[in-house]
C-alpha cells in the first residue's frame, strides 16, 4: 500500500522487486494483483529473481531509492543498496526487526531518510524522488561514508562487541544486572 502511494506520487516512477521467489510465475501473479488493487499497473513493476548471469549489485545501477521492508526489515538489503550509492527510506517500528534499517541509517549518517510514520515514509521517498541533484551527490558519496562511519569494518566492530561482553560480565559478577 505504501509503495503503492509513492508510485501513485511519482508519475512514470517504476518499482524494483527482487526476490528468488519472483522466479515463479504463481507469486509474479499475485504480486501484480496486489499492486493492481492499488490501481499500479504491472508496466511500473520490475520483477527480478535470481540474478545468475550478472553480479548481483549490478541490479542497484538502475534504482535510485530503496524503500525498506516493513515490519521486517532489510539488512543485508538495505546495506547493499547503500553500498551501491542508494539512499534506503525505513520506516520504524516498535520491535527489532523493524528497526534494523533505522540503526543503519543513523549509523551511516542518513537519519533524514528515517520515518517515523507512514505518512511520512511516503513523503520522504516523494520528496527524494523529485531532488534529482541530491540523489546525484548521494551516489558517489555513499561508500565512503559507510567505511568512514564504521559499518564496513568488521575487525573494530568485534572489538567493540568483545568490551561490550566484557562490560556486561564483570556487571554480572559485580552482582548488577
Amino acid at each position: 500500500r505504501l509503495w503503492s502511494d509513492i508510485l501513485t506520487q511519482v508519475p512514470g516512477a517504476r518499482l524494483r522487486l527482487k526476490a528468488k521467489a519472483l522466479g515463479d510465475a504463481g507469486t509474479r501473479a499475485h504480486i501484480i494483483k496486489r499492486f493492481a488493487e492499488h490501481a499500479i499497473t504491472e508496466d511500473r513493476l520490475d520483477l527480478m529473481a535470481w540474478i545468475v548471469d550478472s553480479h548481483p549489485l549490478a541490479a542497484y545501477h538502475g534504482v535510485d531509492i530503496a524503500l525498506d521492508t516493513y515490519p521486517y526489515h532489510g539488512t543485508t538489503t538495505s546495506l547493499e543498496a547503500l553500498w551501491m550509492g542508494v539512499p534506503v527510506v525505513t520506516l520504524a517500528g516498535g520491535w527489532h526487526a523493524s528497526r534494523v534499517g533505522v540503526s543503519i541509517n543513523v549509523r551511516a549518517k542518513c537519519d533524514e531518510f528515517v520515518a517515523a510514520n507512514e505518512s511520512d515514509f511516503v513523503k520522504i521517498a516523494v520528496n527524494l524522488a523529485g531532488s534529482r541533484d541530491l540523489l546525484a551527490d548521494i551516489r558517489p558519496r555513499m561508500r565512503g561514508l559507510l567505511v568512514r562511519c564504521g559499518l564496513t569494518d568488521g575487525i573494530g566492530f568485534t572489538a567493540e562487541l568483545e568490551r561490550a561482553y566484557r562490560q556486561a560480565w564483570r556487571a554480572w559478577i559485580d552482582g548488577g544486572t
